[in-house]
């Protein structure tokens, strides 16, 4: 039998694509800005009424190459006196962080070349929605710019990381959800019937599910997300090709040298040479630590 497109499966199986996911959270966020409100007014001076009244603006730096998002900004929301650039992240990378801190720097610089429009009062931040992963077990970190030799802090920049995650554990373990961790929990849940269980009596949240459900529906929107999946894990399997191909490299090499010196002494440098070599091919920290058994203070003396 042939494999079901993803659309007939998500009909079938009475599925949606994850908010979260760039397909739909675009589209959601830019439509319920009631919405946003009681995200944003949970985390920043902000009231929901506050960012009703925003404005968003220049939704994407357009990109030589309709295909790459290297280049794009994914959403901007003036608001009050902040300006806030709201990322999607479905998990955490080291590329995805430096993307996002590039779309945030992109963001002031576009103001400060502007300079007849310039308003040196504006709040800068960027809210980050992650979603598989997070960078620490809270629910909200908020980051600000501190110079340590100056010893000041940049009150006016500033980013904001909302752990999804956290927020579905609890609702997984039955814990009673405040009205904001509802809102974050919708971007994330996947099954329509515990969608409807979620916003049962919000009528705003009510709303932003019918229309995940029905964007969900349209099978545009879902053969772009499949066409997105694909390309995903395209992009993912490459990467894997390429550390399988360093550790292959690693390995012969490191092997290599401990036979030759035949000490046990040549043992621990074969394991330093192993992890140059990664570290050399962009192997990530976490994996070199795994792969060689040296501690992590060990690998950041290879740095």
């Amino acid at each position: 039998m042939a494999k079901l497109k993803l659309y007939e499966q998500l009909q079938k199986e009475g599925r949606v694509i994850p908010a979260i996911e760039d397909t739909l959270f675009k589209k959601i966020i830019t439509e319920h800005k009631d919405y946003l409100g009681i995200i944003l007014e949970d985390i920043l001076p902000l009231t929901k009424e506050t960012v009703m009244e925003g404005q968003f603006f220049s939704t994407e730096i357009p990109s030589s190459n309709i295909f790459r998002k290297s280049n794009r900004l994914d959403l901007v929301l003036k608001s009050g006196s902040y300006k806030l650039n709201l990322e999607a992240n479905r998990k955490i990378t080291i590329k995805l962080l430096l993307r996002n801190e590039a779309h945030f720097s992109g963001m002031i610089y576009q103001d400060y070349n502007d300079k007849e429009n310039l308003d040196y009062n504006t709040n800068y931040c960027q809210v980050n929605f992650n979603g598989q992963n997070y960078l620490k077990k809270k629910l909200v970190i908020t980051l600000t710019y501190h110079d340590k030799i100056l010893d000041v802090e940049e009150k006016r920049l500033s980013k904001i990381h909302l752990n999804l995650g956290i927020a579905l554990k609890k609702y997984y373990n039955k814990e009673k959800l405040s009205r904001f961790e509802k809102a974050l929990v919708l971007l994330l849940l996947e099954e329509k019937e515990k969608i409807k269980k979620l916003v049962e009596g919000d009528k705003i949240l009510e709303k932003v599910a019918k229309d995940i459900m029905s964007y969900s529906e349209a099978r545009a929107i879902v053969d772009a997300y499949e066409a997105e999946i694909i390309e995903r894990n395209i992009e993912e399997y490459s990467r894997e090709y390429e550390i399988k191909k360093a550790t292959e490299k690693a390995t012969k090499k490191a092997t290599k040298k401990a036979l030759k010196e035949g000490r046990q002494e040549g043992i621990q440098q074969s394991k330093i040479e192993m992890a140059k070599e990664f570290l050399k091919n962009g192997v990530s920290k976490k994996i070199v630590v795994k792969s060689t058994g040296l501690a992590e203070d060990e690998i950041e003396k290879l740095l």
